[in-house]
């Protein structure tokens, strides 16, 4: 099959033509024709395209088969790839989890035609080993698997689980349903840097491998890893006939210092404010049972996930 067009969203539709099982009789008028062998078909490089929290610029990758070194590039900066690209999909529901602790409990099956996946130790996964990226409706989590048992060809069980690492929290849903992209971190993808004039716009990925050019892979560029962390210990309290806000706001570099330039959007049904630090006295009567909303701003990619607190 020959791969013509590749749309890619929660769920990936290819449209492929199919090519001929041998090549055609060839019309000898003199001599004895050669014996020729059955052509060998060899797919042409699909590139494939994310952008992914925690990470600068696009991560890009591809899928061909039998597999060669292939370059991917944009805008003049190319990249070489000498793996192929890891991407599998959920065949279990995946429901949203905790934070910053280990989940000893939940567990989620996946099937991955390439590459090989063991267990190793909790640590290793701190530091980056077994690590995967799953897309959700808002973007990727990415998370860490300390387990990795093969339960069938090409199937996994993943098991001691890290969620929302490399500040993807955000990305996290209630309830993944099976069938959602999964790709690998550990090998098939390299870093493509990416100006910043191409925020919010459709990057289209060029592939080439030895010299042939393959399918173009989309992806739209928000800087992903420039979106702000949500603000934690969210808490109010009486001042006067108002409600004065307090929280913590997180830092993108892990810094425990405070970021006093950072803007925050607060919202309660009547009004708006945009503030800076740790604190704010906002005109909602304490205690009237309404709710205030709360988000980080970013002078060029999207605001931070809004977290909410009744009052």
């Amino acid at each position: 099959w020959q791969i013509q067009r590749l749309r890619r969203g929660v769920q990936t539709d290819i449209e492929c033509v199919a090519m001929p099982d041998k090549g055609g009789e060839p019309n000898i008028t003199n001599g004895q024709p050669a014996v020729l062998s059955d052509p060998i078909w060899m797919s042409e490089p699909v590139a494939v395209a994310f952008d992914l929290p925690g990470m600068e610029g696009v991560q890009v990758g591809a899928l061909m088969y039998p597999f060669r070194p292939v370059d991917l590039s944009f805008d003049s900066v190319s990249e070489r790839v000498r793996s192929p690209l890891n991407l599998g999909g959920l065949l279990t529901p995946l429901p949203r989890g905790t934070i910053t602790v280990w989940d000893r409990i939940s567990s989620f099956d996946i099937w991955m035609p390439s590459g090989a996946f063991f267990s190793v130790s909790e640590s290793n996964v701190m530091s980056g080993q077994n690590r995967f990226a799953i897309e959700t409706s808002l973007g990727w989590e990415v998370i860490g698997a300390a387990s990795i048992t093969l339960i069938a060809p090409d199937t996994y069980r993943l098991h001691t689980l890290l969620r929302g690492l490399q500040n993807s929290d955000n990305y996290m849903v209630d309830d993944l349903p099976a069938g959602a992209r999964i790709v690998s971190l550990a090998s098939g993808l390299v870093n493509l840097p990416i100006s910043t004039d191409f925020i919010g716009t459709s990057l289209d990925i060029e592939v080439q491998a030895s010299g042939r050019s393959g399918v173009t892979g989309q992806v739209t560029y928000n800087a992903t890893h420039l979106r702000p962390l949500s603000v934690v210990h969210l808490t109010a309290c009486a001042d006067g006939d108002q409600t004065r806000l307090s929280w913590i706001p997180r830092r993108l570099d892990d810094s425990t210092e405070s970021d006093l330039t950072q803007m925050f959007d607060i919202r309660w049904s009547d009004g708006q404010m945009t503030v800076s630090g740790t604190t704010a006295l906002v005109p909602v009567t304490y205690g009237s049972k309404r709710t205030i909303s709360i988000k980080p701003l970013h002078p060029l990619t999207e605001s931070g996930r809004s977290i909410e607190i009744l009052v």
